[in-house]
């Protein structure tokens, strides 16, 4: 600092006068303001770079077609949720596969540009009926998931349901129509992901068994799956 150089100097015989002295008072504060600044500069910089690598890890577990999540960040999204809804006295939620009835059909003969169409139109409108109360993600192929962490009464679930089946039919111009098969599987708390996905599988396999273009619902109660009377 300035008075160690004032006592360095005066040690070897030479002084300061006080034009010079405040000089370089002035020097070193710049020096000091200047260094603060650049040591600002260097963390907004690295949060910056933070931030856009986030984001882009983000983006990157999005799902490409359709926008909505992919099955990396579903899966973590679900083991989130369910052990929220863990720690409440008694929890309850929905767990919903969405499988699309004849996708390859629709790529064969319609080509694939009017698949991917198909799929960004589902995703949409699931989102529209669902996001409100859940989660919504693409598992790969033509089929999504639908976590709703929160009660339901069954007649709601099956209004939305209804809604979501007459809105995609009518993506396509006809003679085409677009049809999905829907499991159902409502859950109680606590509850493992692997278990509630394959219960939720059975019902929509027992969707696709029924004629397809409908939703098999049940519950999921100490592991035991029970179907809901048509």
């Amino acid at each position: 600092d300035l008075q160690r150089m004032s006592y360095m100097l005066g040690v070897h015989g030479l002084s300061l006068s006080y034009e010079a002295g405040r000089d370089l008072l002035h020097l070193q504060v710049q020096s000091l303001l200047a260094t603060a600044a650049l040591s600002f500069l260097l963390v907004l910089c690295l949060l910056a770079a933070y931030q856009y690598l986030s984001y882009r890890e983000y983006v990157g577990q999005l799902d490409a077609v359709t926008g909505i999540m992919g099955r990396k960040m579903f899966n973590r999204y679900c083991e989130d949720a369910l052990r929220d809804m863990a720690d409440l006295p008694a929890g309850s939620g929905w767990f919903l596969f969405v499988d699309v009835d004849y996708f390859k059909s629709i790529n064969d003969t319609l080509g694939h540009p009017v698949g991917d169409l198909v799929l960004k139109r589902i995703a949409q409108t699931l989102t529209e009926i669902f996001a409100a109360d859940g989660g919504i993600g693409r598992m790969g192929g033509d089929e999504f998931a639908v976590l709703l962490a929160g009660p339901m009464p069954k007649e709601e679930l099956c209004g939305r349901m209804d809604a979501f089946l007459s809105a995609i039919s009518a993506i396509l111009d006809a003679p085409e129509t677009v049809s999905c098969s829907i499991g159902a599987c409502r859950f109680e708390s606590p509850q493992e992901l692997p278990s509630l996905y394959a219960q939720t599988d059975r019902l929509l396999y027992a969707a696709k068994r029924h004629g397809r273009a409908c939703y098999i619902m049940g519950s999921l109660q100490g592991g035991e799956l029970r179907l809901f009377d048509a």
